[in-house]
């Protein structure tokens, strides 16, 4: 359980075995659920701080793209 004003950190990672493709990340949520949640493009780094009014579950997605195909994980908040 996270509290108010707590973080959530995650940090996803994907590897491409063509070293001249560069993965990078997505975070999809439906209507800005997450409002205030960030996830580095580069590092897959996923960070939230929710605030008091955003207590409740979320789901959003983690997409990893190459460019040329992408992988996706469901994220479960609660």
């Amino acid at each position: 359980i996270i509290a108010s004003g707590d973080s959530y950190t995650f940090d996803f990672s994907a590897v491409d075995t063509n070293m001249m493709n560069t993965v990078t990340y997505e975070l999809q949520t439906q209507d800005n659920e997450l409002e205030g949640a960030s996830l580095d493009e580069t590092t897959g780094k996923f960070t939230w701080n929710p605030n008091s009014t955003q207590a409740g579950e979320y789901t959003a997605y983690v997409v990893a793209s190459n460019g040329v195909s992408l992988s996706m994980v469901k994220l479960l908040i609660v």
